[in-house]
């Protein structure tokens, strides 16, 4: 029967050895649960870098996209500003030409009408072509006036 006390009951050692070796199991999950917990938060860490940088990226590219669109819009307000400079002076260059034209018309209708009724040419109306160069001589007479044909004198 004194065997059998010692079957029930274990040594020792053997009790020191479970210990040991449960001790060696526990510190090796812990280990391996520290190792997994720091994976986790590396991914972690490495999920929010990534996330942070497109987050930044977005917000340069929508950076560049606001430049570019003010750079259009800026753009377009100087071709608008071009096209009324330009209109501006369209403008004013017809404005002048039209009054240019309309002064050298008055002129020339002044001068026509002087010569139209002009007292000393009535006396040469109709006109032969022996009095034409010295009436155009006395600049009474438009240089391009085409005499009447002469008439047949009575003889």
């Amino acid at each position: 029967m004194g065997n059998s006390s010692l079957s029930c009951h274990s040594l020792p050692s053997e009790n020191h050895e479970v210990k040991k070796s449960s001790q060696k199991c526990s510190d090796m999950l812990s280990a391996r649960g520290q190792q997994q917990h720091q994976q986790q938060q590396q991914q972690q860490q490495q999920q929010q870098q990534q996330q942070h940088q497109q987050q930044q990226q977005q917000q340069q590219q929508q950076q560049q996209q606001q430049q570019q669109q003010h750079q259009q819009q800026q753009q377009h307000q100087q071709q608008q500003q071009q096209q009324q400079l330009q209109q501006q002076q369209l403008a004013q260059a017809q404005a002048q030409a039209q009054a240019q034209l309309q002064q050298e018309l008055q002129q020339q209708a002044a001068l026509l009408q002087s010569q139209l009724f002009n007292p000393a040419l009535l006396q040469h109306f109709p006109m032969t072509a022996d009095a034409l160069p010295l009436l155009q001589q006395q600049q009474l007479l438009f240089p391009f006036y085409i005499p009447a044909e002469p008439r047949d004198q009575p003889q």
